[in-house]
């Protein structure tokens, strides 16, 4: 029962560490620097944002820095399907300061979707999906072991029951008696 405890704690170490490490090497990416801001491309042989994104190998802890005016313009994390709709009810996120620096840290997510938050913005075209490159933490497995089947539920029988204990303590007499050879 001891090593549990030592196990989730080496465990969750070494994502610690990894994380760090990405972090340190992460860059930070302006998105429209072509542009000079986030803003609705001028003309459709303007910037597109997600070509813009493709050109460059933006990676897991990577920062995308938003420079817009917020009279007029916002930042939206939404799902897929709001991205290519422009039609948003319930943002991921909402960024308006202006000048929002934004990381792309979440565990076991490759694809994030960026639009205005002024909706005919989105409709001309000032929004931005970005796929990372590269490895992707994926999110560590629940750190607790699910419920055991309710007795009542008929999932398990008496018998059943029996042969698990049998089983665990024939487990554990064999540990204990190897542990002290």
């Amino acid at each position: 029962m001891m090593a549990r405890p030592r196990t989730l704690t080496a465990l969750l170490s070494t994502i610690f560490v990894a994380i760090l490490q990405v972090s340190v090497d992460a860059a930070t990416w302006m998105v429209g620097d072509d542009l000079g801001s986030w803003t609705v491309p001028a003309t459709s042989n303007d910037l597109n944002y997600t070509a813009w994104a493709e050109a460059r190998n933006i990676r897991f802890a990577d920062q995308l820095f938003f420079n817009y005016s917020n009279r007029t313009h916002s930042v939206l994390l939404v799902n897929s399907s709001s991205f290519d709709t422009c039609l948003f009810i319930d943002p991921i996120e909402t960024f308006r300061s202006g000048h929002d620096n934004i990381t792309l840290a979440m565990l076991g997510v490759r694809d994030y979707y960026f639009i205005c938050g002024e909706p005919s913005m989105c409709f001309l075209e000032q929004k931005l999906h970005v796929s990372l490159v590269g490895d992707v933490p994926s999110a560590p497995p629940s750190l607790l072991a699910p419920p055991p089947p309710s007795l009542h539920s008929g999932a398990l029988s008496i018998l059943h029951v029996a042969r698990s204990m049998a089983s665990s303590v024939m487990a554990t007499s064999i540990a204990v008696f190897v542990m002290t050879r």
